[in-house]
């Protein structure tokens, strides 16, 4: 169970959230829907440990959302929120560490990538690109990666 209790997280004086507060059942889908500017890519940033609140709450399970923890949740974002000047590589480095996976080697990468290769349909090319020269599908499937 993913919830939130009166989360809270400003950007100056812009309140992405104020007091955000709702429970994302155990085997339920949840959606987060609202215009722009509403918060939730603030929310599923916090929840992921990409953004640090200012007040309230995430927990999984009770307690207090740590690395680990967003490896057992599904999160499908509309946009992929891949960096459009940093390489396929080093971005595949730096997910990979936010996710626990630290002290990523360029051989682990490689061991890793080549793995996915096959099952994203990416070739080892792609490495060395950058997102602004990628079209969307391809995007798509390296941050599926």
């Amino acid at each position: 169970m993913l919830e939130f209790d009166g989360a809270t997280k400003r950007f100056g004086r812009l309140a992405a959230l104020d007091e955000c507060s709702f429970t994302a059942q155990p085997g339920r889908l949840t959606g987060l829907l609202g215009p722009n500017g509403a918060g939730k890519t603030t929310a599923m940033r916090a929840a992921l440990g990409l953004v640090e609140l200012d007040g309230g709450a995430v927990r999984w399970h009770g307690s207090p959302v740590t690395r680990a923890d967003p490896t057992r949740f599904g999160h499908t974002p509309g946009e992929r929120g891949l960096y459009t000047r940093m390489r396929v590589r080093d971005q595949l480095v730096y997910l990979g560490e936010r996710c626990g996976q630290s002290g990523m080697s360029q051989r682990f990468l490689d061991i890793r990538y080549r793995g996915t290769q096959a099952q994203y349909g990416l070739r080892p090319e792609h490495l060395g690109e950058q997102r602004v020269h990628r079209n969307a599908g391809r995007s798509e499937k390296v941050g599926r990666a």
